[in-house]
């Protein structure tokens, strides 16, 4: 089947009256692909080509996969940690208090400092560390609280 032989008009002779819809057919890698443009949308969709849209668009997928884990955002850093506190009971107790809750997931400070995987460990690990984590927490809600009145 060759472009422009004739052999595909009964794929979109249909389509062919409506007034918004403008058929076209094209050869790509051996497959024939018939394209459907909605003229009032802009829409384009693939008939026939769709093992090659799907082929490209895993790849664009596992790439974009495989660049997220070598270079995470600090937001799945915090999440990451986030998952690891919540296992905590301290930190459940605190987190369930809603003025923390605030400071925890919406203060810069408090952020930065959770994003960073040593200073979890730290804070699941060490007595002191903790306790000067639930102070930091405190001093940046009273801060908060002091800016509101």
């Amino acid at each position: 089947m060759r472009h422009g032989d004739g052999s595909h008009a009964s794929f979109y002779g249909p389509l062919r009256n409506l007034p918004n819809i403008r058929p076209t057919c094209f050869c790509m890698y051996g497959l024939l692909v018939c394209m459907v443009k909605y003229r009032s949308l802009g829409v384009v969709e693939f008939f026939g080509g769709g093992r090659v849209i799907l082929i490209i668009d895993l790849l664009i997928d596992i790439a974009g996969k495989i660049i997220e884990h070598l270079i995470p955002n600090p937001t799945a850093k915090f999440e990451k940690n986030m998952i690891r506190l919540k296992d905590e009971a301290w930190f459940s107790e605190l987190e369930k208090d809603y003025r923390y809750q605030y400071i925890i997931y919406n203060n810069r400070k408090v952020k930065r400092f959770l994003s960073n995987e040593t200073n979890v460990k730290k804070i699941i690990s060490m007595d002191l560390e903790r306790e000067q984590f639930i102070l930091l927490i405190k001093e940046e809600h009273e801060k908060f609280v002091g800016l509101r009145k």
